[in-house]
């Protein structure tokens, strides 16, 4: 396309920065940090969902299940932090704001934090801690930690996040990956070339991926591994937030709301799982719902709604104020965890 060819140039200046960026770290002119606890990274190079939350997910419960405790550590992409303030969630409730901003920020409908939400409802054992600082957001809750004594801190989305050192750096790429330009001309956030540095690469494959025509060779020495994408059953939505067991029949008429990046995913599996809602309504990725969609019009005739986990997460009392059942359909990564500890 002749715009992709008019902004090439920006993505050489892009590149350029990253370089330089990187040259500052190996340097030492930047400082990077180690937390303390085995440290995995889960990242992507690609702009857009590559299963990074559900990956880390995964990977807590994994690390539950062998005995050791976890923590998760990530941005908070859209929440309304201020750099120096931090979030901490347990068990899908936000349990402490701290720093400048955190007086104003008590009331978790203001603070939009879905992927953390989602991820610490996935694993209610499990801190979750958020912050855009996310060395300080760590040390700002020191005391919480020390008595939770972390075995292990997974980065969420962290391979570009050189300011904390990682022991296991994980990147994960879609199905359809082929390579294309650096940002803007591309979707690609560093150079392909960059995987070099990953301890492993995993290849997410999904219900509506699509098996590239000619398979893009990565670089000599990457560990290249496969993981896939489950959609789990359809499950409503109780009181407390979590879901119900199955059982319950699947609405006839629903109301289907996503803001996902990739939303025909979700709608492909609403109809492998024999749901046809009777509109959707789409918003861009990590954006809000508001009153508007939740009007009488728009749920005319509707018997429930049906929605990502993500997109629950994102603002759960808007959608239990619609007065109609909530149901997620919930997402989840097939993989070997054990083989990252």
């Amino acid at each position: 396309m002749k715009w992709r060819r008019l902004l090439l140039p920006l993505s050489l200046v892009f590149l350029v920065i990253i370089l330089i960026r990187r040259m500052a770290y190996h340097l030492g002119l930047i400082r990077s940090f180690h937390l303390g606890p085995k440290t995995i990274s889960v990242g992507n190079i690609e702009v857009g969902g590559t299963g990074k939350s559900p990956f880390a997910s995964g990977l807590a419960a994994a690390l539950v299940a062998a005995g050791h405790r976890p923590v998760i550590l990530g941005r908070g992409y859209g929440s309304a932090l201020g750099r120096n303030a931090a979030a901490l969630f347990i068990d899908s409730h936000l349990l402490e704001v701290r720093g400048p901003s955190g007086a104003a920020l008590k009331d978790v409908t203001v603070l939009m934090a879905d992927e953390a939400r989602m991820v610490s409802a996935d694993n209610p054992t499990v801190p979750v801690i958020i912050g855009r600082d996310r060395v300080h957001a760590f040390k700002i809750f020191s005391d919480f930690l020390a008595r939770y004594l972390p075995t292990h801190v997974i980065l969420d989305d962290g391979f570009q996040h050189w300011r904390i050192k990682r022991d296991v750096d994980i990147v994960l790429l879609s199905q359809e990956f082929v390579g294309d330009a650096l940002l803007p001309a591309g979707n690609l956030r560093e150079p392909v070339s960059a995987l070099r540095r990953a301890d492993a690469v995993v290849r997410l494959s999904g219900r509506d991926s699509v098996q590239p025509a000619k398979s893009m060779a990565l670089p000599g020495g990457v560990r290249e591994s496969q993981g896939r994408i489950i959609y789990g059953a359809i499950q409503p939505v109780v009181a407390t937030g979590s879901t119900a067991g199955r059982g319950q029949k699947l609405p006839l008429h629903p109301i289907a709301l996503c803001g996902i990046a990739r939303p025909g995913s979700f709608l492909k599996a609403l109809a492998a799982a024999g749901v046809s809602p009777l509109r959707v309504i789409t918003v861009k990725d990590h954006a809000r719902f508001h009153a508007d969609h939740f009007t009488s019009g728009s749920m005319n005739g509707a018997d429930a709604i049906v929605t990502t986990s993500k997109d629950y997460w994102r603002d759960p009392e808007i959608m239990k104020a619609s007065g109609i059942p909530v149901w997620i359909l919930p997402m989840k990564v097939e993989f070997s965890y054990r083989d990252f500890f």
